[in-house]
Parts: structure tokens; sequence; C-alpha cells
């Protein structure tokens, strides 16, 4: 029996910090109606909050401005539920399809920084790994030195199953001392 492939790692969807604010909102409304309720059934001392609001003249007057703001509120509303719905982004970069193993974008990072500096000429190396560029940031004695470090992190990156296309961008020590 074969196992199924493990889902890809994923960040959380965004729910977490609007799901709040929503909830808290809801909340908020779901108070001020129930006190609305009891105030209409006379099962509270005081008024109607929203009875007093809207029986003032001019409140909210039919027109272009209401339908504009009701269409702008409406627009954020959906843009909130879409993104507090929407799946999150890929948390790793999948090593082979045969094992299905992932590794974190940070953890990339370091392999990649780790490999650059171990190539002769290399003073220190930062780099960023994407889905689709590695870019790698190095400090060399030599200007020679860039394509031996693309070669050895392209080596090193062979085992991904999409390898990134690698960048790097080497700045030699002695033109740096020289500004």
């Amino acid at each position: 029996m074969t196992r199924a492939a493990p889902p890809v790692p994923r960040s959380p969807a965004r729910a977490g910090t609007i799901g709040l604010v929503l909830a808290v909102l809801l909340v908020a409304l779901g108070v001020l109606l129930v006190h609305e309720g009891l105030a209409l059934l006379g099962w509270v001392g005081s008024a109607p909050v929203l009875d007093q609001v809207l029986a003032r003249e001019g409140v909210v007057e039919p027109g272009a401005v209401t339908a504009a703001v009701a269409a702008v509120l409406a627009l954020i509303g959906l843009w909130l539920l879409l993104s507090a719905l929407r799946r999150g982004r890929r948390r790793g970069v999948e090593l082979g399809t045969t094992a299905a193993v992932w590794m974190a974008h940070r953890d990339l990072d370091r392999i990649v920084t780790g490999t650059a500096e171990q190539v002769d000429g290399v003073l220190d190396a930062r780099a960023s790994v994407g889905r689709r560029r590695a870019v790698v940031h190095v400090e060399t004695t030599t200007p020679e030195v860039r394509d031996e470090v693309a070669t050895a992190v392209e080596r090193r990156l062979a085992a991904l199953d999409s390898r990134p296309r690698v960048v790097v961008h080497d700045s030699p020590r002695h033109e740096r001392e020289a500004r």
C-alpha cells in the first residue's frame, strides 16, 4: 500500500488577525442589538440607542454619496472576507518528489550562506532564497570568486525539485576600502 504525499506546508490563513477583528465587531454589534431589543420591549430602563440616532433629520440621505460610501464599505468587507479565507503562502521548498520532504526558506538561506562562505576567497556571505531565485551577496578578496560561488551554490541546490536561478552579487573588499 502506498501512502499519499503529505500536504504542502503552508502558513496559516490570514483569518487570525482579521478574524479576531471581525469577531470583536460582531460581538459589539450583537451586544448593541440585544440592548436595542430589550429596550424596545421595555425590559431595560434606557431608551433604544439606535432609535435616537436614526430619528434625527438628515442622518442618512439617499443620494450618490451614500451609495458610494455603501459600495466602498461593501468592497472593504469583501476584501476582508476573501483575505481571511485565502490559503496561506508556502512555507518551504520541496526537496524531492519521491520523499515529500520540505525545507523552510530560512533554513535554505542558511545552507546557501554556509555554502558560499566555504568557497576560497569569500570573506562574508548572506543569502535569500525564494521559489524562483537564490540571491547571494558575498564579500570577496578578488572578483574572480563570483563564478565559483555560483557553481557551489548551484551544486548545493541540485537536490531541490525545482531549482531557483542563482544570482551572485559580489563586492571585493579592496574596492570597498578604496571608496
